[in-house]
């Protein structure tokens, strides 16, 4: 919504001046009332975003951060090679959670 305020009131103060004036603070009065309810409504919200929607340090979104992070916690637990000896892959995965096979 765009509000065009008066900004050159009737140069005498009668009742033309006093009503240009009231409706520009009606204008500023519901706008920042507005804006106050939608800031309201949106702190409120049960989902105001997703992990995917919120921008993370590096460019990456949370949810891409979470799924890196969770990446990574199963490779310290779960990987193993081929005589069941526990491996620290941690070690070979990069920022976007690719893991680098063993050479």
């Amino acid at each position: 919504m765009v509000i065009r305020l008066i900004k050159d009131y009737d140069s005498t103060k009668d009742s033309l001046y006093l009503a240009q004036q009231r409706d520009d603070l009606e204008s500023i009065e519901n706008g920042l009332n507005g804006l106050s309810n939608s800031i309201s409504n949106h702190k409120s919200a049960v989902t105001a975003h997703t992990s995917s929607q919120v921008a993370h340090g590096g460019g990456l979104t949370v949810y891409e951060e979470i799924e890196i992070a969770k990446a990574r916690i199963r490779n310290l637990i779960l990987n193993a090679d081929g005589t069941n000896i526990k491996e620290v892959v941690d070690a070979r995965v990069d920022d976007d959670g690719f893991v680098y096979p063993v050479l």
